[in-house]
């Protein structure tokens, strides 16, 4: 172990605790994404197919000479329908992969870092590198929409299954 690994054993444990807290925060976010997509999926469904299905029905059977007012029903499911997607409720999926792909881009970086790069820098460059790293993290925390508490679940059991550690790392895994 060279002199810059042994006195800078906390900036690495650092770099390790970023790494780990964006494999969480990462992790949260995509599960948050699908959560939200499944729920945009759900409301889709009863929200414009359904409605629009039925104004294509209502709009037919008063083109070939039913009542009038059966058109009636035409106009409120095509209202129903270009309401809810003015709303842009596919945004918010994408918003929480974004910010997973941002929280994955850090995680490899203090990985990198602590495992890798620290060999090669002087200890001052090292400290300034780590509070960088450090310094981005807290601005994710502070700029990024948080997650729910389903979604940290499902993050903590997924992480915790192992498939995020390398094959080469893990000789159990198959």
């Amino acid at each position: 172990m060279g002199d810059n690994e042994a006195g800078s054993d906390h900036l690495i444990a650092e770099c390790k605790t970023i790494a780990e807290s964006s494999l969480y925060n990462a992790q949260a976010h995509f599960e948050l994404a699908e959560i939200i997509k499944t729920k945009a999926q759900m409301k889709a469904r009863w929200l414009v197919i359904v409605p629009s299905a039925i104004a294509g029905v209502a709009g037919v059977l008063t083109a070939v000479g039913l009542p009038v007012w059966i058109g009636a029903f035409s106009a409120v499911g095509g209202f129903l329908a270009s309401v809810y997607s003015a709303f842009g409720e596919e945004q918010s999926p994408i918003k929480h992969r974004i910010a997973a792909n941002q929280w994955t881009g850090l995680r490899h970086e203090a990985r990198a870092l602590s495992e890798t790069y620290f060999r090669e820098l002087p200890h001052q460059q090292l400290l300034a590198e780590v509070r960088r790293i450090d310094d981005r993290y807290t601005t994710l925390c502070q700029a990024l929409e948080p997650t729910d508490r389903e979604a940290f679940d499902k993050a903590r059991e997924r992480v915790k299954s192992g498939v995020f550690n390398p094959d080469f790392r893990d000789a159990k895994r198959t």
